[in-house]
């Protein structure tokens, strides 16, 4: 896989499906295209509850077989990548699941967007979770993320929280908006 991608070309991830990175890993033999994201997740990790290691897996779209993920009990996409105990035990997790949306996120980091500081908290290890203000769910990731009083589960929560706060204020922002163009204003820590 080579950095092929041109200036201004956004390619759809083989693995994850997301066609918001405009530089990826592509196969200059084939369609295949691989996100940083993607292709740096492990291939073998820990799981806290198991005593064997997981590996990442695909599944044959063919399969027969239905995987359930251990900890949010949804069905398994077996293209998007799954992590499974290749032992004896038939652990399944999502990738999310097991290592979180933003497990490169220094927890304790802080940054400015939009002039309003935002905080990683590792605040995710207790019995009880907080709730996503956006998703409304209890937040499933080791991490959250902290703004004006506001918890959010993932950046991709908190952009969408704060798209809605700002389209509220102001609608006709919703003409030139584009959530891909998403950038930190300043690193603070």
């Amino acid at each position: 896989l080579f950095l092929t991608s041109k200036p201004g070309e956004k390619r759809t991830c083989s693995v994850c499906h997301n066609d918001a990175y405009p530089e990826t890993f592509n196969c200059i033999d084939c369609d295949f295209s691989l996100c940083f994201g993607c292709a740096t997740i492990p291939q073998k990790v820990r799981y806290k509850h198991d005593k064997h290691m997981l590996a990442l897996s695909y599944g044959d779209e063919t399969s027969t077989m239905t995987y359930w993920c251990e900890a949010c009990e949804e069905k398994i996409k077996l293209e998007r990548g799954f992590y499974m105990c290749d032992e004896y035990c038939c652990v399944t997790l999502h990738n999310d699941c097991l290592i979180g949306k933003d497990f490169y996120m220094k927890p304790g980091a802080s940054w400015l967007y939009d002039d309003i500081k935002v905080d990683v908290l590792l605040k995710n290890q207790h019995m009880s979770r907080p709730f996503c203000s956006w998703c409304r769910k209890h937040c499933p990731y080791k991490i959250v993320f902290q703004l004006s009083g506001l918890i959010f589960c993932s950046i991709r929560c908190m952009r969408l929280g704060l798209i809605r706060r700002n389209l509220s204020m102001n609608p006709e922002a919703l003409q030139n908006f584009d959530p891909r163009n998403w950038k930190i204003t300043k690193m603070l820590t």
